[in-house]
């Protein structure tokens, strides 16, 4: 990026700044975010003095911290505005909620990444994401369906990037696509058992929405409500059964608005 005439360094540092905060941690100082952004102190300083001043960031003058403001929000929601599949899906993975007792959330790829554009939490999900939460494509049984119902070329594109970004867990990168793809081409679905959050498994299957832009929706349940082998065969049956009706109301929707899937 530093060969790039057209790359702002600043503007980039800045949004590494908004990224350092998460929602375990909603205040930090500047030296906390010195070290997550990998920037100077004294850089830190200027860019969390110019975020306050443009009302993206709150001082906590007692405690020396700063802390991101509803105006981050103001960013997103053009984004979710366009998402029309998610008011599509709302009942539908409300009822699967229901039936399931599990939760469910819809998620879009990232780059390297899935974010969850909406979830409709189960019993005693309070460990589930929340819209907005990103996680890596591998360590999410979404990430896995999005990226192993890709077409080769991409798959291999993305895998690479992984490798690059990280090239000490290049093997287990590649291990884990590996077992994304088999899942998929076996069962149309892909699954992890306690892998990110322990005691919670999950299945997760792709579907197609508008424009061509690719959704997963997943279910989460107990590992312990919920034996690893009936994963598939019972809640993967449930999920089948609700994104085939999401499906069928997506296309719905495009014949009526003319919309392009």
């Amino acid at each position: 990026m530093d060969k790039d005439g057209d790359f702002v360094n600043s503007l980039a540092r800045g949004f590494r700044i908004l990224t350092c905060f998460t929602a375990s941690e909603e205040e930090l100082g500047n030296g906390v975010i010195a070290r997550r952004s990998g920037l100077a102190p004294a850089t830190v300083a200027r860019l969390t003095h110019t975020l306050t001043e443009l009302g993206y960031l709150r001082s906590v003058p007692l405690r020396r911290t700063y802390a991101l403001t509803p105006k981050v929000l103001a960013i997103a929601h053009p984004l979710l505005a366009a998402l029309p599949e998610r008011a599509l899906l709302r009942p539908h993975i409300h009822q699967l909620t229901a039936e399931s007792g599990g939760s469910v959330c819809v998620a879009v790829a990232d780059r390297l990444n899935v974010v969850y554009v909406e979830v409709s939490r189960g019993i005693n999900a309070e460990q589930l994401p929340d819209i907005g939460t990103q996680r890596h494509l591998f360590e999410c049984s979404s990430g896995r369906a999005l990226f192993a119902s890709s077409k080769a070329a991409a798959r291999d594109a993305l895998l690479h990037q992984m490798c690059l970004a990280e090239p000490e867990r290049s093997e287990h990168l590649r291990d884990s696509a590996r077992s994304a793809v088999e899942q998929y081409e076996r069962y149309g679905m892909c699954h992890m058992v306690s892998l990110l959050v322990p005691e919670w498994s999950g299945v997760a299957m792709p579907l197609t929405g508008f424009h061509g832009r690719q959704i997963a929706i997943s279910i989460g349940m107990r590992t312990k409500s919920i034996l690893p082998a009936d994963l598939i065969s019972q809640v993967g049956s449930q999920l089948a059964t609700t994104v085939s009706h999401i499906k069928d109301s997506i296309h719905a929707a495009a014949l009526r608005a003319d919309h392009v899937i």
